[in-house]
């Protein structure tokens, strides 16, 4: 991949995903969502909730969150999938 191509990803029910990009890669967020029960911003060891499952109808979240190998999301969901989408800005 190079700087400007788009990055998504889907995951089913119940399922746990973390989206880590490789080293030295470096991407935005610019949404992510489903019916998460939490998303979380880590570095494998200490997470940070970003999002909690406080009102379901909370689909999808535009931001701007820059993500890498370091620091990186992961979602826990147990009743609907999720999705993220981004472009790798570095």
């Amino acid at each position: 991949m190079a700087v400007g191509d788009i990055v998504n990803g889907l995951s089913v029910a119940a399922a746990v995903v973390a989206f880590q990009p490789a080293v030295g890669v470096s991407v935005c967020l610019t949404a992510y969502g489903g019916w998460t029960d939490v998303s979380r911003l880590t570095d494998g060891v200490t997470p940070a909730i970003i999002r909690s499952n406080v009102n379901a109808t909370t689909l999808s979240q535009p931001v701007k969150l820059f993500i890498n190998n370091t620091n990186y999301i992961d979602f826990y969901s147990n009743a609907s999938g999720i999705h993220y989408s981004g472009v790798q800005v570095q």
